[in-house]
């Protein structure tokens, strides 16, 4: 997300190029790059002198938005409710959610909450930030000589 972020504005990568800047191979990419179309995150061209570009801008693209796209919105913890098993359980009694689920269930609405207030262009910014200079130039470099 961050190279189809830092790429010139109203230019597009293929994918066999955003495959070879991150070293994965190209089925592994194109698994991801169809989530991440697929819920509006990324735009596509097709054919030969197609490629990919970010659907909005990199500040209205949250790292929630790619989370939910890759991983979809169901909840990460699925309660067994094994209070309510084994040779001391109750069929009744109990709260709707158990402790360990309530527990998880505000872990994983905060990590959400945090997810959703970054944006691709604040990683962006970080990202440079973090970056030697001479890492910088190569990384505009190779995305001018590889954006259509």
């Amino acid at each position: 997300m961050l190279v189809l972020a830092a790429a010139p504005e109203k230019r597009e990568l293929a994918a066999s190029d955003i495959a070879a800047f991150h070293d994965l191979s190209a089925n592994t990419l194109a698994k991801v790059l169809k989530q991440l179309r697929a819920a509006g995150v990324i735009a596509g061209s097709p054919g030969r002198t197609g490629g990919y570009a970010l659907a909005k801008r990199a500040d209205n693209i949250t790292v929630l938005d790619v989370v939910k796209a890759l991983d979809g919105v169901e909840p990460i913890f699925y309660c067994r409710e094994i209070r309510r098993s084994g040779p001391c359980a109750a069929k009744s009694g109990y709260s709707s959610r158990c402790a360990i689920a309530r527990t998880m269930d505000k872990a994983t609405n905060a990590w959400r909450e945090a997810l959703s207030k970054v944006t691709m262009a604040d990683l962006l910014d970080q990202v440079g930030d973090e970056t030697p200079m001479s890492t910088r130039t190569k990384s505009a470099n190779w995305l001018d000589t590889h954006s259509r």
